[in-house]
């Protein structure tokens, strides 16, 4: 792998994030173009050539649905058809770059640490006792939930590609996204934030390799065992600061979102239920100036049940075909993790953020079927 591919996919990881959290349109399609030349690229070199098994059928599912229903969106906004497109070019881009672990793991973290750093030097600089920095992060153009909310997705993308390609855990990005999650305050990135750290410490207790048998293993039981030590022993101030210092304090529930969710629902008839409900009457106009503040109802509005039940069997047939029970509890986890955050913002399906849902999917899908081919052509059961 060259250096210089890790350079361009993460350029375009970092920019296809910053555009769209300031929802820049010249800049979203300039990227958008730019993700378009990485895949003639991907192309010229060969990364598509071959079959690729129950990745490559889901990927062609997938468009081949998003092709069909994109009529069907144009009409509900014309807006859809630069969200399809560029969710179309990302899913792509994310199978070509799964055929390469390494090159996804490195561009992951080299694009997570810029966004990470870019955003623990805003806080050391506007932070102050009383205050929520990163909720003028953006200007103004989005609250600190996107902030938080993209650097949940890309997260949760770095820890699968970190696993597939090293077997490692993300412990330190992780807890990294913990903390700038918990400045930003936002109910939804904390919950999600708190559930990659059980994983990534659950991965690190039951991961096999060799360093897992000496020091290394009993170093990491202890840490673990160190760390809900220290969560019980300050677990009092912890939940203080959790009521008064972040939006955890007011419930898990946000009324506004539960009332666009309830307003959604209650629209839907037999054929809204089949094409998609529109939002007028509800408050999701009325209040929030179109912006549903969750994924799946955007998806729903834009393209219909059909879209939405390809999205899941997809995640289910990757979930089922990762490659063993505990890839698979990984999987579910992760992507998990992902649908919740992106239930209470529009940041996936279909937007170009897709991408990094679907490479979590592509990394654990080619990696389970270069395995099974790999044990086919040698006879043994042993990891290729």
């Amino acid at each position: 792998m060259k250096k210089s591919e890790t350079l361009l996919l993460a350029v375009f990881m970092t920019a296809i994030s910053l555009s769209y959290a300031f929802f820049n349109q010249p800049l979203l399609i300039l990227v958008l173009l730019y993700n378009y030349a990485l895949l003639f690229y991907m192309y010229k070199i060969g990364v598509f050539a071959g079959n690729h098994g129950v990745a490559k059928n889901s990927l062609s599912i997938l468009i081949a649905v998003m092709l069909l229903l994109l009529p069907l969106a144009v009409y509900k906004s014309i807006y859809a058809v630069y969200f399809i497109f560029s969710s179309m070019a990302g899913i792509v881009l994310a199978y070509a770059v799964s055929s390469r672990p390494y090159l996804a793991s490195t561009a992951l973290r080299l694009t997570l640490v810029t966004i990470q750093l870019l955003i623990l030097v805003y806080i050391a600089v506007f932070f102050k006792e009383d205050s929520f920095p990163l909720e003028n992060i953006l200007g103004g153009a989005a609250s600190s939930n996107v902030v938080t909310s993209f650097v949940v997705l890309i997260q949760s993308a770095y820890i699968a590609a970190l696993f597939v390609d090293e077997k490692k855990a993300a412990w330190k990005t992780t807890l990294c996204t913990l903390l700038i999650c918990l400045v930003g305050y936002g109910r939804g990135s904390i919950i999600a934030a708190i559930a990659l750290v059980l994983i990534v410490f659950s991965l690190m207790l039951v991961m096999r390799t060799k360093k897992n048998w000496g020091f290394f293993f009993f170093a990491r039981v202890a840490a673990v065992f160190i760390a809900i030590l220290s969560l019980v022993y300050f677990s009092s101030d912890i939940f203080y600061l959790a009521q008064e210092k972040t939006k955890l304090g007011s419930g898990f529930v946000d009324e506004s979102r539960l009332r666009m969710i309830f307003d959604y629902v209650h629209k839907i008839d037999g054929l809204s239920l089949i094409v998609g409900a529109g939002y007028e009457g509800t408050s999701i106009v009325n209040e929030f100036d179109g912006n549903p503040h969750n994924s799946l109802i955007r998806a729903h509005h834009l393209y219909g049940v059909f879209y939405l039940a390809v999205l899941m069997f997809i995640s289910l047939i990757a979930i089922f075909a990762a490659g063993g029970i505990g890839r698979s509890v990984l999987l579910a986890a992760l992507l998990g993790v992902v649908v919740f955050r992106a239930f209470s913002e529009p940041i996936i399906f279909p937007t170009p953020l897709d991408f990094y849902y679907f490479i979590i999917i592509f990394l654990f899908m080619r990696k389970a079927s270069a395995q099974s081919s790999c044990v086919r052509k040698l006879g043994v059961h042993q990891v290729c």
